[in-house]
């Protein structure tokens, strides 16, 4: 990656990301975003051990930090890797959240929100669309991969932008870290477009050109395992899919566009 090209905001954003340990390419735009304005607050769950060091990390950058006053127990997971918190009372080994803003109202204000488990205004304040906070809800146990396959209406000609599906198998993301509601949602779209705008508009056009690249293509979606089109044909990129029936899976085709 050309980072020579990056600007000094990018090149920030890229130093902060670093110093959350965090490596998915939302991580990157959100710090971004938060820089240049365009997002309010970022949520980080953090573990104990990194707590001080990663909240050290935004202070010293000039940022306003409020860091959740109970621990987070991890009460499910499933094979995706997605992973479901609830409060816990602290007992120093569990990982926290941390509330990262320019602004220390908005930091305390995010946290307020969270505890309180008002979801609908933290999503708000967060940035995600609502109709994507509405669909997510009652459904947020589910498996959300084939959920929003599933719900997508133009399952062809697909914008490469909106292959939230990457999040499996690359660091690619013009989104921030939630759900989508569908893959074609007019409110994401118009987000990650304007996320891959700040990018380029910061000099990451290699990493724009990298990731359209990576989001592009045929994939198969199953309730636990997803394949992409390669030259060698149909490969797994996540899960088993030798155990799949192949007439309950569903076909996507991300263009550059």
């Amino acid at each position: 990656m050309l980072l020579s090209s990056f600007s000094e905001t990018a090149l920030a954003a890229l130093e902060l990301q670093a110093s959350t340990y965090e490596t998915s390419g939302a991580t990157f735009i959100e710090f971004l975003s938060l820089l240049t304005g365009s997002k309010k607050i970022l949520r980080l769950v953090v573990t104990a051990d990194k707590l001080r060091e990663v909240e050290t990390s935004m202070v010293l950058a000039g940022l306003q930090v409020s860091v959740s006053p109970q621990e987070l127990v991890t009460t499910q997971g499933n094979i995706n890797g997605d992973r479901f918190q609830e409060w816990a009372e602290p007992m120093g080994r569990l990982p926290r959240a941390l509330y990262i803003s320019k602004d220390r109202q908005i930091s305390e204000l995010a946290a307020k929100l969270d505890m309180q488990g008002d979801d609908a205004s933290f999503a708000q304040l967060l940035g995600y669309p609502s109709c994507c906070h509405d669909a997510y809800d009652p459904n947020r146990y589910q498996n959300w991969w084939f959920t929003i396959s599933y719900a997508t209406k133009n399952k062809a000609g697909l914008s490469s932008m909106m292959n939230r599906i990457s999040r499996l198998y690359s660091h690619a993301s013009f989104l921030y870290d939630y759900f989508p509601c569908s893959l074609d949602c007019t409110a994401s779209k118009l987000l990650a477009d304007s996320n891959r705008s700040i990018l380029l508009g910061h000099g990451c056009n290699e990493l724009v050109s990298r990731w359209d690249l990576l989001q592009s293509g045929q994939f198969l979606v199953f309730p636990d395992c997803v394949m992409k089109h390669t030259e060698n044909g149909w490969q797994s990129i996540f899960g088993l899919a030798s155990k799949q029936d192949y007439r309950t899976a569903i076909e996507l085709e991300f263009s550059l566009k």
